[in-house]
């Protein structure tokens, strides 16, 4: 800027006009009068880039013009051409290609403008693509075993077709059996406990046994346990029965002991009475009157007290029955407490040995056989087996690329080839999205572990019902079947769009992204 000023300076004190006045100036008018010439000077770079500009357009426009006047003759030279068919052409060879020029002309133009015309309005499918696998609606069966144990026998090998409740294997059952059977013992014997306390109870005459003790009486232990429960039922009851016996032969004793007091009070009361009545005639001593009274005062007393004790007999009886009963209740009570304990335990360790014949729980092909070897341990909750379920309804559990989530949805229809069949005679069958997986699935095959963490491939989880009516009148002509594990390319109709907008999306899109600055 300060070469510029001076510049500027000496250019203007070469002028006369000015020369002569600057040095008068002030300082201030003297920077006033530089702004001016700068911006005059300013102003004529302008206006000179402007000049050429100008003549750069005019030379671009002249080339565009010759040009334009160019492809113009030969488009007039090419109509007519078409249209002069009786005009002599300078070339023999073209006027007798004229006729194959023409169709090929036509064609072109046909093509180009039903091909315009189909790209821009014809909708074609707007697809994510995918890969899935056929898996039974309701996945692969798992067989465990809850416990655990020796393998005895191996019923299936991996591929066999088995059907629901066929074995697949048995364990070493010698364990578990032995402790049923000493559970079932105790079982026995506490129902026949059970019994013999009731009819106590109950006072009955004989005991009445479970049905389950009555229809294994030919057993023999059986048979003994309620052997002994009659025993003591009669051995029992003829106790209580001696003990109350003795009692009443006391009551019986006592009461007979009242009936001949009773009667010597009688006589007694008698002898008073006429020695009352000799006393009053003056013929009697009071002395024998006294030692019958006396006498009478003692019968009485015997009697009272003789009555007492009957009554406190009879109380014995009653005390020794209620105790009896109570005693009783309260075994019977522990008992019932001890059966129903029994029968749970005997229960569960009938339902563990069921289990120790392994079956399927549905018809399919095992898949996986993780057993093969007899004499092998398995240990609890540890996989026996994999079935893949035959009676079951198929669908596709495709993987869904996480770029495409966005458009993939819950009803939307799917295009559906199988890798197993021929693509040049099967045709592409349906489908349609019934889920769609909330979160990213990954995938266990290509994982790895990166910094105690697991990196893969992961993407989304959607199962694909297919259209088994469609399926069908294909498979029919063609023998086609489904099986679990087959491979299946897909195509999820998200939209349409036409071949035009194939076209021109990448180019707007880049066009989007052009022509930016940071």
């Amino acid at each position: 800027m300060g070469k510029k000023m001076s510049q500027l300076w000496n250019d203007n004190n070469n002028n006369n006009g000015i020369k002569g006045i600057i040095p008068k100036m002030s300082p201030q008018d003297r920077k006033n009068i530089m702004d001016v010439l700068l911006q005059n000077q300013q102003k004529q770079q302008k206006l000179e880039k402007s000049k050429w500009l100008k003549s750069l357009l005019k030379a671009i426009l002249l080339q565009l013009t010759r040009l334009i006047y160019g492809i113009g003759n030969a488009v007039d030279s090419f109509i007519s051409f078409i249209i002069n068919s009786k005009g002599t052409a300078k070339n023999i060879v073209v006027q007798t290609a004229r006729g194959p020029i023409l169709f090929g002309v036509w064609v072109m133009i046909i093509f180009i403008v039903v091909g315009g015309l189909w790209s821009a309005l014809a909708p074609l499918d707007s697809a994510a693509v995918a890969v899935g696998t056929v898996i039974s609606s309701t996945e692969n069966k798992i067989i465990q075993h809850q416990e655990g144990g020796i393998v005895k026998e191996i019923f299936v090998k991996q591929g066999d077709y088995v059907k629901t409740g066929n074995p697949i294997i048995a364990l070493d059952d010698t364990k578990i059996r032995a402790s049923v059977e000493i559970k079932l013992g105790q079982y026995r014997t506490l129902l026949a406990n059970q019994a013999r306390l009731t009819a106590e109870l109950e006072q009955q005459e004989e005991i009445i046994f479970s049905e389950i003790l009555v229809n294994n009486n030919h057993i023999p232990e059986v048979a003994k346990i309620m052997s002994i429960q009659q025993h003591l039922f009669q051995a029992r009851k003829k106790g209580l029965n001696a003990r109350i016996m003795q009692f009443e032969k006391r009551i019986d004793s006592l009461e007979a002991k009242v009936v001949a007091s009773k009667k010597q009070l009688e006589y007694v009361r008698k002898l008073i009475k006429n020695a009352e009545s000799l006393i009053a005639q003056g013929f009697g001593q009071k002395t024998e009157l006294d030692k019958l009274l006396v006498e009478e005062s003692s019968l009485v007393g015997n009697i009272i007290i003789t009555e007492l004790e009957i009554n406190s007999t009879q109380q014995d009886i009653e005390r020794t029955k209620s105790e009896a009963i109570d005693r009783t209740l309260s075994e019977l009570k522990e008992v019932e407490h001890a059966v129903i304990e029994a029968q749970e335990s005997y229960n569960s360790l009938i339902d563990i040995l069921s289990r120790t014949l392994v079956k399927s729980p549905v018809d399919g092909i095992i898949k996986v056989l993780d057993v093969n070897t007899k004499g092998g341990v398995i240990g609890s909750g540890q996989r026996i087996a994999e079935i893949t379920p035959s009676n079951d309804s198929l669908i596709i559990k495709a993987k869904i690329p996480q770029k495409n989530i966005d458009s993939v949805k819950v009803g939307l229809k799917a295009k559906i080839r199988f890798g197993a069949f021929k693509y040049r005679t099967t045709p592409v069958f349906t489908g349609r999205i019934v889920l769609v997986s909330p979160d990213t699935v990954q995938d266990q095959q290509s994982a790895m572990q990166f910094n105690n963490a697991m990196i893969g491939d992961t993407f989304y989880i959607a199962k694909i019902e297919i259209d088994m009516d469609e399926f069908n009148k294909v498979a029919k002509v063609q023998k086609l079947k489904l099986f679990p594990g087959m491979q299946a390319d897909i195509q999820i109709i998200t939209g349409t769009r036409t071949l035009l907008r194939y076209l021109l999306d990448p180019i707007t899109d880049n066009m989007f992204r052009a022509f930016t600055e940071k």
